[in-house]
């Protein structure tokens, strides 16, 4: 199952971020990060996977 999230931080300038997360059978979720509206190349050069508990909502971390 993934759930598709859209991510901003309205601080900082930069590009929207798309998130997907996977939930994993007996391994930890992941959550996949990329800029909205990449495709192909473009998209597979500029993503970053990491496990979905390392994911903060930033307000709460600031």
């Amino acid at each position: 199952m993934s759930t598709n999230t859209p991510t901003t931080d309205s601080k900082s300038p930069g590009e929207e971020l798309h998130a997907v997360t996977v939930e994993n059978d007996g391994r930890p979720d992941e959550c996949t990060l990329y800029p909205r509206g990449s495709t192909g190349i473009d998209r597979m050069s500029r993503w970053i996977t990491v496990e979905a508990d390392a994911v903060v909502d930033l307000d709460a971390v600031r």
